[in-house]
């Protein structure tokens, strides 16, 4: 389901985590467009408590391999990322705009702080 994106110049098996030589950013504007793209699924999908629990397993096995690669601090998943997508975030007038909103905590190796951002995904393809 998450193909992660290729960085320019490298082969198809060339991540961009590969020797971690990127900076913290980078790695965080990659994961940002990787699970953008991973999760434009959702919006072919009602938007009801089913869905925020697949949209949590699904990412959180994603960040789980990125974790494993080294590429976020801490020593279990738990403490690397989390991932937020619940009636909170998806009231029901957000459910009536066709919007899915997904909250995403990152630790990145360097520097050692917690960078959040959310996702949101629009069933007629705004951004």
């Amino acid at each position: 389901m998450f193909k992660p994106l290729v960085k320019e110049n490298s082969s198809p098996t060339d991540t961009l985590f590969d020797g971690l030589c990127y900076g913290a950013n980078k790695v965080a504007l990659f994961l940002e467009e990787s699970l953008f793209r991973g999760t434009q699924w959702v919006v072919f999908e009602p938007n009801d408590p089913d869905l925020w629990s697949r949209v949590r397993r699904d990412v959180g096995a994603f960040l789980t391999g990125v974790w494993r690669s080294g590429a976020l601090f801490g020593l279990t998943p738990e403490q690397a990322f989390f991932v937020k997508c619940d009636e909170e975030l998806n009231p029901a007038d957000v459910r009536d705009r066709g919007q899915l909103v997904i909250e995403i905590g990152l630790a990145p190796v360097k520097p050692a702080e917690f960078v959040i951002f959310r996702l949101s995904q629009f069933a007629g393809g705004g951004v």
